[in-house]
């Protein structure tokens, strides 16, 4: 099986992949979504993009069926400059599901990465996923843990200079 690396995204947000020769240095996950499963489970097969389905639509029956996003605050987010960005990576997103509803709740093979990790989560992140990014933490055994004060879920485009802040931390200046 080839590995492969996400390069730099292209001008329409799509990655374009590299074959991956060597293991990661270190791995940086912001509240992952892999226990306590199932992530997707019953919501996936009917967010699944039907074939005419224009690509600007399809984060909404996701949104709608595996966020729970009522249609007001979904609209809301179709206006902000996110939604291309989403709609670009919906087409992964029914087989990413299934793969993280794969891992279950076990986190014994995870003992064994000796990788380096850095788990990143917002203090006001969705405690299912804090909850997992702390259990990972004390499974993992070479892994730091930060809280980023006053973030949630969506750090990365609504905080970026706290998430550097936090990923870059103990860097030397």
């Amino acid at each position: 099986m080839t590995r492969y690396r996400s390069a730099a995204p292209t001008a329409d947000w799509s990655p374009s992949l590299t074959p991956c020769t060597s293991p990661p240095a270190a791995f940086i996950l912001y509240e992952p979504i892999l226990l306590g499963g199932p992530v997707g489970g019953d919501a996936i097969a009917p967010s699944r993009r039907p074939s005419r389905q224009a690509p600007s639509s399809m984060p909404s029956p996701w949104l709608r069926n595996f966020l729970k996003f009522p249609d007001e605050a979904i609209e809301e987010f179709r206006q902000t400059p996110f939604w291309a960005i989403r709609a670009s990576m919906t087409l992964t997103w029914d087989r990413e599901m299934r793969a993280m509803d794969s891992f279950g709740d076990d986190l014994t093979s995870f003992a064994t990465l000796t990788i380096p990790a850095l788990l990143v989560i917002g203090e006001l992140g969705p405690r299912r996923l804090t909850d997992a990014s702390r259990r990972l933490h004390k499974a993992l055994p070479d892994a730091r843990f930060v809280e980023i004060p006053g973030e949630a879920h969506d750090a990365f485009p609504i905080g970026p200079h706290a998430l550097a802040d936090a990923l870059t931390a103990d860097l030397p200046h």
